[in-house]
């Protein structure tokens, strides 16, 4: 019937089996992303193991090959992959590329790590160089490779050399364009179980579904979880009825819902039937520019009050040639126009697509834990010693339970609640005051951290346009962006302080000249400054509403902050170097000034605390309305969790496998006294942890038990029967009701039923030849 869209081919033999063919995973072999050198040489750390078998594309006979040298050990193998190039400087002119012609060249045992100069894309090339050996593990570095990192060039080498490679266990593919996908990528029932904001640089989300049941259970689900005036667009809506259910959801809200299809006849006839309520025109998936007019004109058109010009917010793809199991590089190509498309506005786009869900099942990320591991191993031939080190501490259980339950008494590890609020702010100091001018993340960070710790209320934040290079780029970021890197850089130090960022230092002192501040103090290392820790009158400036004043290391403040500046003060340094951190200059500064302000002995003069209305105001201001649980130190919580469990796994295999071998009397005698005294050890503990404190503990860091994870999926499928026969069975704090166990119980019975009158029954009367008694039953 020629060769138009939507031929009929005649059936074949084994037609079935190619139909079901399409719609299996495109691959089982999972792949890690690595968005940086480190995070690569971490999954490295965490991924290959003593004697495998590794191919690296994208070889350079460096750093990274010297760390699979080193954990591959004696048995294992490692062929190396690079293209045919000039060597590094060879030229005359320095790159990223090889420095090496030969392992030997690089100080690498050529018995153990081979260079084969060959294309990754000739795949009957790199078939001979690996030469019928099984690849355990397969690295690429595609930025190396290349000279780029182009997600789709990326990804479809990594699909395509792990389906010619049979026996591969895993991909560790180094590609920052992949690990920016793989975050963006999350499953349904993933995205059901989110909580908190999205980092900015993983938007928009994209949650792939298969059928139309789950494409619109998910598009649902996010217009649920995100109220207010939405836009939705929706592309491929065919006749209209998922359009029409969404514009559903939106209704009452102000929202806006729009449909495009390429067919106009398909969409006169969705008009025709859902015209009243979404709005529908003809446009094609793959012409941005033509989407954008039509959404445009849709908007002006059918908006009503909806702002005019506005993109839209929430995405749902329903686009033919990219549903099916074989068109992953053109939906992520679709998707990746619409998202550059859109980008100002779109947050999330719903895609019905089983490729895209066999990618995010694929797709996953390197261990972060694993790469703090690796940089302590990689490099010099030190991977062995901090693997043999990991497990001597691996052994020592009862140290690091006891590192673990000390975790819960560690600083900041409560519950930020209102009461901690509240009694922090009584202790905070009034007039005091801190700016920093044009400061370096990392600098800032600290200084904020050190002023919430002291009890300062407010840090002013100066970033110049012109400041952006000497700021190293944090100077250019969005307020928005840079709050939440101080908040993370700061352990959380700057959500408790009064944040106010200024675009220039007049402005900025301007604003300190309103609220009070009457001396601005400008912290210099310049001769002829009032020295810090003077008394009498060159100290009367500590005494008034102070704003200290500091700047970069590089540059120092302006000369208009020092022009603005009422007094000028530096630090004495004796040292030769007459170089001080800036942060450790503010510490320095801050504590100074409170203990001037807190007055000598007998002169009356002590710091005054916050009035009851600014302290109201600031825990308005501060405390969030459902604070999340934080913990300065959670690193060490994980780790020392995670260092406790295979080690007690480990004791209790041991015992088991005592027991089970019938051991001698006096093998079983000395377990029982060790776990004595590892018990009595334990309970000598002041802060031994407590069950309750584990799984609150568990739940904070991310640590889910089999045990748990497999309660969360029967709730998951209690509360689908829940919401089919209308019987609670799943409370709303996630406990599971005793209905839902008598409805599981005869769900049970019913199951046993069905297979005794099918199964049993029928193979009963052919054992007793067709009489239909029940004298066969004693046989079976």
């Amino acid at each position: 019937q020629g060769q138009g869209q939507g031929t009929q081919r005649a059936p074949v033999a084994g037609s079935a089996d190619a139909r079901r063919s399409r719609f299996r995973a495109t691959t089982s072999v999972p792949i890690y992303c690595a968005p940086s050198v480190s995070a690569y040489e971490a999954g490295v750390a965490q991924l290959v193991r003593s004697g495998d078998s590794v191919l690296e594309v994208g070889c350079q006979l460096g750093r990274t090959t010297a760390l699979l040298a080193n954990i591959t050990t004696a048995s294992g193998f490692v062929l190396g992959v690079d293209m045919h190039r000039e060597l590094n400087g060879k030229s005359g002119k320095a790159s990223s590329y090889r420095c090496h012609a030969t392992p030997a060249a690089a100080g690498l045992d050529p018995s153990r790590v081979h260079l084969a100069l060959v294309d990754p894309w000739d795949t009957l090339a790199l078939l001979s160089a690996v030469n019928a050996r099984a690849i355990d593990v397969l690295a690429i570095d595609v930025n190396s490779l290349l000279g780029n990192d182009l997600m789709l060039t990326a990804l479809s080498l990594a699909r395509q050399l792990s389906r010619v490679l049979p026996g591969l266990r895993c991909v560790l593919l180094k590609s920052r364009s992949v690990a920016k996908v793989e975050r963006q990528l999350v499953l349904p029932e993933a995205f059901a179980a989110e909580e908190g904001p999205v980092p900015r640089a993983w938007l928009p989300r994209v949650i792939p579904a298969v059928g139309v049941k789950e494409y619109r259970a998910a598009a649902r689900s996010w217009l649920d979880r995100h109220p207010g005036r939405q836009r939705v667009l929706e592309i491929g809506c065919h006749v209209g009825t998922s359009t029409a259910l969404l514009a559903e959801a939106v209704q009452g809200r102000g929202g806006f819902v729009a449909g495009v299809d390429v067919s106009r006849s398909i969409v006169e006839r969705a008009t025709a039937l859902h015209g009243g309520r979404a709005a529908f025109g003809v446009a094609d998936a793959w012409d941005a520019a033509g989407l954008v007019r039509v959404w445009g004109e849709l908007q002006a058109t059918h908006g009503g009050d909806d702002e005019a010009g506005g993109g839209p917010t929430l995405l749902c793809l329903d686009v033919g040639g990219v549903s099916s199991a074989q068109g992953e590089l053109d939906a992520l190509s679709l998707v990746e126009l619409l998202s550059r498309t859109f980008s100002e506005t779109l947050q999330a786009v719903v895609v019905k697509s089983r490729c895209l869900k066999s990618s995010a099942r694929t797709l996953k990320p390197v261990g972060w834990a694993q790469r703090r591991k690796a940089r302590g191993g990689c490099g010099d031939g030190r991977a062995a010693e901090a693997a043999a080190a990991g497990a001597a501490e691996d052994a020592a259980a009862p140290i690091e339970a006891r590192e673990v339950a000390l975790a819960r008494h560690l600083p900041g590890s409560e519950a930020p609640t209102r009461e901690r609020l509240r009694d922090a702010l009584k202790k905070r100091h009034a007039g005091v005051a801190v700016v920093v001018e044009n400061g370096r993340k990392g600098n800032v960070a600290s200084i904020a951290r050190t002023a919430e710790c002291l009890g300062i209320s407010s840090i002013h934040l100066v970033y110049a346009p012109d400041q952006v290079v000497s700021t190293r780029g944090f100077g250019g970021m969005v307020e928005e962006v840079r709050s939440r890197w101080l908040s993370k850089l700061s352990k959380s130090a700057t959500d408790w302080l009064e944040v106010r960022q200024h675009r220039s230092i007049a402005a900025c002192a301007q604003a300190l000249r309103e609220d009070g501040y009457d001396a601005l103090v400008a912290t210099v290392p310049a001769d002829g400054a009032v020295p810090l820790y003077s008394d009498g009158d060159d100290a009367a400036w500590a005494h008034r509403n102070v704003a200290l004043l500091f700047g970069s290391e590089a540059a120092g403040l302006s000369d208009e902050a020092l022009s603005l500046a009422d007094v000028k003060v530096t630090v004495p340094q004796t040292g030769m170097t007459q170089s001080l951190n800036v942060a450790a200059c503010a510490a320095i500064v801050l504590s100074e000034v409170l203990r001037k302000r807190a007055g000598r002995e007998g002169d009356g003069d002590e710091s005054a605390g916050l009035s009851e209305g600014e302290q109201r105001r600031l825990e308005a201001k501060l405390m969030p309305s459902e604070a999340a649980l934080r913990m300065h130190n959670k690193a060490t919580a994980k780790a020392a969790l995670r260092r406790r469990q295979p080690a007690m796994h480990a004791a209790r295999a041991g015992r088991v496998q005592c027991c089970s071998s019938g051991g001698a009397e006096e093998e079983r005698a000395q377990r029982r006294q060790d776990d004595a005294s590892r018990r009595a050890e334990m309970e000598g503990t002041p802060s031994s942890i407590s069950d309750e404190d584990m799984r609150t503990l568990r739940e904070y860091i991310g640590v889910v038990t089999e045990k748990e994870e497999k309660l969360a999926e029967m709730r998951e499928m209690l509360r689908v029967w829940q919401a089919s026969i209308g019987v609670q069975l799943v409370s709303p704090d996630d406990k599971i009701l005793p209905a839902a166990w008598a409805f599981v119980a005869l769900n049970a019975l019913l199951a046993v039923y069905l297979a005794k009158s099918l199964l049993l029954d029928p193979f009963a009367r052919m054992l007793t030849g067709g009489s239909g008694n029940s004298n066969g039953w004693p046989m079976v």
